[in-house]
């Protein structure tokens, strides 16, 4: 059997769609946007950690949209301030000293701070002698790129030193260098120029979490201010749906804000507008909420009422039984006109199908021409009319009526065969020529 040559080409049409759908079909999850958002659901967003947290931390725990400048308008000395991947400094050193400032403030009244960020700034160092600089990997004097990322918590008398180890994204990761008062100043390279800051700090720092070859560059670290307490994380892809979820992931985050002690939690996303606030504090009050909150359990309540709807369509129109084909009823005329012929030859009546006859012929021309057949005397008129009609002289033909009425009023009379057929043959013509 042969193939058309038409299902072949509307084949290979179908394919060619089928491939140019997947290519142009965005990706499912974006690996490269590194958002840390609050209302982020890909890989590097912060949404599952947020949610998370909010169901974690006794205390309470929340997400407010704005940066340190918020966090300052709306400090209380008994919260904790969470910031992510928050830049103290650009690589132009446009110093942001205001916002230092109202880091010490804060810091000064009482307030825990907790910063994940991979760039502390200069201005840092001048005022908390620790910076972030790039970790390196070596193995016998050799740098080498890391796959994964080991961890080591240092051993304090809440945690023991456990390890964790992650997916390395980066060969590059930034840890934190502090000086602890030993130097008076810092120098360091940027754009092939040095630079020196000076240190006039005396605080003393803590490290938290260790990472490197030989686990001595920190990662985490936290210091006490006065009252209060920073607490800075060189790595913020910690604080993202995908590392929370890696074996180990939500535990070292949790070690890491424990350091917030027992105050709520208050985080300030840049990323978060107040629009997305509302949306997600409006409460439905649809008793599909359950289905309507979910994407996948939504897309099965369209289905169904799209199906529902369909069925409708197809369904609504009236039922009613078959009609049967009604067959045009034949014409029985002719047949009644047999039958009674049939009658009147059996019982050879000639007398009575005479005056049969006769009365519809008088009744015939008192309707159409208004002639009284039954009357004695037919004025002259009626009888040329009648001649006229009957194709016979107007003698001949009054002799003829007059012995059609004769018959028809005796009681008892026989009239012969040939006779009846030339007086009924009479009174057809003149029926026939109304």
């Amino acid at each position: 059997m042969k193939i058309s040559k038409w299902f072949i080409v509307v084949m290979v049409v179908l394919f060619a769609l089928m491939v140019l759908v997947e290519v142009k079909t965005p990706n499912r999850y974006h690996w490269e946007d590194r958002t840390y958002s609050h209302s982020d659901e890909h890989p590097f967003g912060a949404k599952l950690v947020d949610s998370l947290l909010a169901a974690s931390v006794k205390k309470g725990y929340q997400v407010k949209p704005g940066s340190l400048k918020e966090a300052y308008d709306e400090y209380h000395p008994d919260t904790a301030i969470l910031l992510v991947n928050y830049a103290f400094d650009d690589y132009k050193h446009d110093y942001r000293y205001d916002e230092v400032d109202m880091l010490i403030e804060m810091l000064g009244e009482g307030v825990t701070v907790i910063i994940f960020t991979d760039d502390l700034g200069n201005n840092m160092y001048k005022n908390f002698n620790v910076m972030t600089s790039v970790g390196k990997d070596y193995d016998n004097g050799n740098y080498i790129e890391p796959d994964s990322i080991h961890f080591k918590w240092k051993k304090d008398s809440c945690y023991d030193g456990s390890m964790f180890k992650f997916r390395a994204f980066d060969i590059r990761y930034s840890i934190i260098l502090s000086a602890n008062s030993e130097d008076e100043e810092f120098e360091y390279e940027d754009f092939g120029e040095s630079y020196v800051i000076e240190n006039d700090a005396d605080i003393k720092w803590k490290e938290l979490l260790l990472t490197g070859y030989y686990n001595h560059e920190w990662m985490a670290a936290s210091c006490n201010y006065e009252g209060g307490k920073l607490v800075l994380v060189s790595y913020p892809l910690l604080f993202t749906n995908y590392y929370v979820l890696e074996d180990g992931g939500a535990q070292l985050l949790m070690r890491i804000l424990s350091q917030a002690g027992d105050k709520p939690i208050v985080r300030y996303d840049e990323t978060l507008d107040e629009k997305y606030i509302e949306e997600e504090n409006v409460k439905s009050e649809s008793p599909l909420r359950v289905f309507i909150d979910h994407k996948s359990l939504r897309w099965a309540v369209y289905l169904a009422l799209l199906g529902i709807v369909i069925s409708l369509l197809f369904t609504a129109r009236r039922k009613q039984r078959v009609i049967p084909l009604v067959e045009e009823p034949k014409n029985q005329t002719i047949e009644m006109i047999k039958h009674i012929g049939l009658m009147y030859y059996r019982n050879h009546d000639n007398a009575s199908l005479i005056g049969d006859k006769y009365r519809q012929l008088a009744f015939e021309l008192q309707r159409k021409k208004l002639i009284y057949l039954e009357e004695d005397d037919l004025d002259e008129e009626s009888m040329k009319t009648l001649a006229g009609l009957a194709e016979l002289d107007a003698e001949k033909l009054n002799t003829l009526l007059t012995r059609i009425k004769t018959i028809d009023n005796a009681e008892r009379i026989n009239v012969r065969d040939k006779e009846t057929k030339q007086l009924i043959d009479v009174m057809n013509k003149i029926l026939n020529n109304m």
